[in-house]
């Protein structure tokens, strides 16, 4: 059960697989927080979920555009991460092998 703005950030951030909760929760909430940070960990977390099979590309991209448009969310560590994920007509489809290949620069 989501009982604070931060907890639901947060279980967005690793899409948990209380994502649509968080989602509701924050549409519902008015209350404020200081921002969560969106790290390389986080973004690692979520690639391998994605090349694992536990999300698709459409999960992917929907993550990645959510975290970059949320006021409450620090990304300035990934934002260059979420905007090739969230921009896919753009930047190309995400693939497994982009994935791994994201992952690798990111543990550098």
């Amino acid at each position: 059960m989501i009982t604070d703005k931060t907890t639901a950030l947060l279980q967005i951030l690793c899409y948990h697989d209380d994502w649509d909760d968080a989602i509701a929760y924050l549409l519902d909430s008015t209350e404020e927080c200081e921002p969560v940070v969106a790290s390389k960990a986080y973004l690692i977390q979520v690639l391998t979920k994605y090349t694992s099979g536990e999300l698709s590309a459409d999960d992917l991209e929907e993550w990645a555009g959510f975290i970059e448009l949320s006021d409450d969310i620090d990304h300035s560590a990934i934002e260059d991460y979420l905007y090739a994920l969230s921009n896919p007509e753009l930047m190309g489809e995400i693939t497994i092998d982009k994935a791994l290949q994201m992952i690798d620069l990111l543990g550098d």
